[in-house]
């Protein structure tokens, strides 16, 4: 038997890897749905930390930091086997944790949408709630620079700033406006503006 076995073709030879049409659409379907919910997340914490900093540079320093803390705390970058039970436990307060345990069940045990359910809720909760707080906060930034636009505007256009503006000369003094085309007449000592440098 042996010897036959050796001189089998295929002895020592790989396995065949399976074929794309071996997957089963159970699984493509939930891997779907994981991709789809863990990305509603994502993008909802980008609009909230968008609408909460006032430039790019903090958007990326506060979505690079939050980002990796996340993804660390999660089970992104140290498998979930290493982990304490109560860190295991803490680290499931991060939407990261409930997509690598969807990924784990789909992955190791064939699982399909029925099996990753609870996952898959929790994901678009996390999103729900994101989209919402950055739905209200990207408002209130909105509203408050409209009004300070138009708060700014009107202090510009107010009868104070009318009122700081220096007078003209001819009126100050009594005198008349000069016209366009008049000669140039010498301005009198007593006609100098009293809000500026002596010019003359």
């Amino acid at each position: 038997m042996t010897a036959r076995a050796m001189e089998s073709p295929t002895w020592g030879a790989a396995s065949p890897a399976p074929s794309a049409s071996c997957i089963s659409s159970s699984i493509r379907a939930a891997t779907a749905a994981i991709v789809a919910a863990f990305s509603l997340v994502a993008t909802a914490a980008a609009l909230f930390v968008g609408a909460l900093v006032s430039n790019e540079n903090q958007s990326l320093a506060i979505g690079i930091s939050v980002g990796l803390a996340f993804a660390a705390l999660g089970g992104c970058m140290v498998p979930f086997e290493i982990f304490p039970d109560w860190l295991r436990t803490v680290a499931h307060i991060t939407p990261h944790a409930w997509a690598i345990d969807a990924f784990s069940e789909v992955i190791q045990r064939g699982g399909g949408l029925g099996q990753i359910g609870l996952e898959l809720a929790v994901l678009v909760l996390y999103g729900g709630v994101l989209l919402v707080a950055a739905s209200s906060t990207l408002r209130r930034a909105i509203i408050g620079t409209i009004r300070g636009a138009a708060t700014g505007a009107g202090a510009g256009s107010s009868p104070s700033a009318a009122r700081s503006a220096p007078p003209r000369c001819g009126k100050r003094c009594g005198g008349s406006p000069r016209p366009w085309r008049a000669r140039p007449q010498p301005v009198a000592s007593s006609c100098r503006p009293s809000w500026g440098p002596a010019l003359f």
